[in-house]
């Protein structure tokens, strides 16, 4: 649990813990009488947390920068759930947000990000393909990783005016089959990193023609994505672009 005691440290800037839980229940009256804030601490991880009065402890940092938490709820009651994740939104300084999951999160379920997010890792939320748009719209995200089931689903279908600065994108141990994407979806991309999405057919053949692209690494996918990756280094040699790195490693053919 973590300690009362954090509380008093109030020139600490960065905390660093084993899946440490907040519990309002083991705290003291002094706690709640004690409106001091942890206004310099920056970052935070890996906290466990669950709803309820979970308000009460995010509001003590108003500038943190970097969280990173694993949510714990059983999600029966959807309510406090979902206010759970609104609660996010007032983080306004909030730049990296990695979350996880203990469970699949209820399906529809509303959530919100600050604004002023860079980098966000998700795993094991399990959501429904077409909830990606509420990340899509973020109009400061530069780095997304999707890992373990993130997103649950066999076709992702990106929009247009979604992912305007994205520069870095990893997606890890996903169900996705099919990638409806193009070049215009990703127009900023310079890092595409996919490892272990055994199912996915292609990697879209217009990424080559992002001007961004530095560099396309693929990991353990399907052959079919494999091919598609080194067919899209083809139509780079032609058109005498070799400034693209691709890399891939294994694929379902070497393990056969």
């Amino acid at each position: 649990m973590l300690p009362e005691s954090i509380w008093k440290l109030v020139s600490l800037r960065h905390l660093i813990m084993d899946h440490s839980f907040f519990s309002l229940q083991h705290y003291s009256q002094e706690f709640f009488e004690n409106t001091s804030q942890l206004s310099n601490l920056k970052s935070i991880s890996t906290l466990s947390v669950r709803h309820g009065n979970v308000e009460k402890f995010l509001r003590r940092l108003p500038n943190i920068q970097k969280l990173g938490c694993i949510f714990l709820n059983s999600w029966h009651d959807y309510y406090e759930a979902c206010n759970l994740f609104r609660l996010l939104e007032f983080l306004s300084e909030l730049q990296s947000l990695e979350m996880s999951f203990n469970t699949r999160a209820p399906n529809p379920f509303k959530f919100s990000f600050p604004s002023n997010l860079k980098k966000l890792t998700m795993s094991n939320a399990r959501l429904p393909w077409y909830q990606i748009s509420v990340i899509g719209q973020l109009p400061n995200l530069e780095v997304l990783k999707l890992l373990n089931r993130a997103f649950d689903g066999h076709q992702w279908n990106m929009r247009e005016g979604e992912f305007q600065k994205l520069k870095f994108l990893k997606l890890d141990s996903l169900d996705i089959v099919h990638w409806n994407a193009s070049s215009e979806h990703l127009s900023c991309l310079e890092q595409l990193l996919v490892v272990s999405c055994h199912q996915l057919e292609e990697i879209p053949t217009s990424f080559g023609e992002i001007l961004t692209l530095q560099l396309i690494e693929i990991k353990w996918c399907s052959a079919s994505a494999s091919d598609s990756v080194k067919r899209i280094l083809e139509d780079l040699r032609d058109l005498s672009n070799y400034q693209v790195k691709i890399i891939v490693v294994g694929s379902q053919r070497d393990l056969a």
